[in-house]
């Protein structure tokens, strides 16, 4: 495949969009410490890491993510994440259920997508997230006013993937760039 002689792999192609999840609900990066793993021999760069964050909130949240996991059933494609604040959590659990707990009541919730003619499973959710995507960009321009999701905003995210990598190489936290 297209990666195994790639420098860099995980962080990159995997990572960037689960830590841009973690900024988004727990807000930006102070620092960045970082442990990669290249388990497949095939490979050239990381396939498994484990990213820790330190919040300008003051929160702390842990990013792991693999392409040699051997735990059975893999679900492999979805992402799972487990979010606590002080009065509840966020579960995303395989099967594409979130289990919201809110001052001791839990409620499940049902976030899969529909199956749409061009789409197929395990991979719907991620195509069709593709296409709301460059709905939303196209209507944006369209209408002459900035997406949501700006290439300002994507450097905070891609910054945040470069000290990962800094910090898997040194073994310390790293402070993410700021871009102009």
């Amino acid at each position: 495949p297209y990666f195994y002689d790639e420098e860099r792999f995980i962080i990159l192609d995997l990572g960037v969009h689960t830590l841009d999840v973690a900024r988004v609900f727990m807000g930006e990066v102070e620092h960045v410490y970082c442990e990669t793993q290249r388990r497949n021999p095939k490979v050239k760069a990381e396939d498994t890491a484990t990213v820790m964050l330190r919040h300008v909130s003051g929160a702390v949240s842990v990013v792991d993510f693999s392409y040699e996991s051997r735990k059975l059933p893999d679900n492999f494609p979805e992402t799972l994440a487990e979010i606590e604040s002080a009065t509840g959590a966020i579960v995303v659990e395989p099967g594409l259920k979130m289990n919201v707990t809110k001052n001791g009541a839990m409620r499940t919730v049902d976030i899969g997508a529909p199956l749409l003619p061009w789409t197929s499973k395990p991979w719907h959710v991620a195509q069709e997230s593709v296409l709301i995507t460059c709905r939303h960009l196209l209507d944006r321009f369209r209408a002459g006013k900035p997406a949501d999701t700006s290439a300002a905003d994507n450097l905070k995210t891609y910054s945040i993937c470069e000290a990962a990598y800094e910090s898997a190489a040194t073994g310390k936290a790293v402070v993410p760039r700021t871009w102009p």
